[in-house]
């Protein structure tokens, strides 16, 4: 995402500087009939196509950070009872569905690890409030286990489930 936000912020940049060259050249263009309107219309037009793939490109990265930061959930594989001081792989996956819901706060995708302790499992328990799971003790068990898998679906790309379905 940081790649995308200096990307956007060079794209801004780059329009603004093209503005403040082109509108001396547009003012100059009314003023001298030498230039040609033509001209500037060809050069406008080739900067708009130039700015329309750049944007384009963004875009297509923005996608591609979206759809690989969720690609875990197509395999969101959940069949063991998760309580504090357990360690699995799976952990990671629970904590990153957990962040993307709002239930796990105080912790990046970047710093989710493989030990279920008090934060996840404080985040469980708002899960679990959030969703009338009963009674709310922190331990995902079946109908969290459910709950939660059914929750995080909701951030998979359609097409990556389907891949992971089929495939």
């Amino acid at each position: 995402m940081k790649n995308f936000m200096r990307n956007y912020i060079v794209t801004v940049l780059a329009l603004a500087s093209l503005i403040v060259t082109i509108i001396p050249s547009a003012a100059q263009a009314q003023t001298d009939p030498q230039i040609s309107n033509d001209a500037t219309l060809a050069q406008l037009s080739k900067i708009i196509e130039d700015l329309k793939a750049k944007i384009a490109d963004l875009l297509a990265q923005v996608d591609q950070q979206r759809n690989s930061s969720l690609s875990y959930l197509a395999n969101f594989n959940l069949t063991d009872v998760y309580s504090i001081g357990k360690t699995a792989p799976e952990i990671k996956d629970i904590q990153r569905c957990l962040i993307k819901l709002g239930n796990l706060k105080g912790l990046q995708e970047s710093e989710t690890t493989q030990y279920f302790g008090r934060l996840t499992q404080a985040a469980v328990v708002s899960f679990q409030k959030a969703n009338n799971i009963s009674p709310t003790s922190g331990i995902i068990g079946p109908l969290t286990r459910n709950q939660l898998k059914f929750s995080c679906l909701s951030f998979v790309d359609p097409a990556l489930l389907h891949h992971s379905l089929f495939h």
